[in-house]
């Protein structure tokens, strides 16, 4: 099936969209001959959908789908991890995909992935340790300032 995945792709770059019939393609490709790929594929043609008939919801479940046909391959978790970050902006969730894409032989996305979630994660902290310091000494600091 890998043919009729990459010729979908190709549509897809065309399109620069996921259309109902590459929709209804990937669902029969699905009916025909399920995949990890072919789930990742549906998830993130969802994604790219203007469709009414799918949700985010759908292309996470499409993700899930994908580990639970090859729990093995890294490919799922990348989606899962990319899809909690830029998506749901879920940063410490991203990480937890990520990080179990590396371990089942992730490469470069997954690593790159992982370091995003985890600057966002600092960041999240820094911030919330400077608010209780603002809130708890603030008004010391506009004291010694004025």
């Amino acid at each position: 099936m890998p043919g009729k995945e990459e010729s979908i792709r190709t549509e897809i770059r065309r399109c620069k969209t996921a259309t109902p019939e590459i929709l209804r393609q990937i669902e029969a490709a699905l009916e025909e001959s399920p995949s990890a790929e072919l789930w990742i594929l549906r998830g993130d043609a969802i994604q790219l959908s203007q469709s009414d008939t799918y949700t985010l919801a759908d292309a996470e479940q499409s993700y899930m789908r994908a580990a639970e046909f090859e729990p093995s391959l890294p490919g799922p978790y990348e989606s899962l991890g990319y899809f909690h970050s830029a998506v749901m902006d879920d940063a410490a969730k991203a990480k937890t995909f990520f990080e179990r894409a590396i371990a089942l032989g992730g490469g470069e996305w997954a690593r790159h992935g992982l370091e995003e979630a985890v600057t966002e994660l600092r960041e999240l902290a820094f911030e919330v340790s400077a608010e209780k310091v603002n809130q708890k000494y603030g008004d010391l600091f506009r004291r010694l300032a004025g």
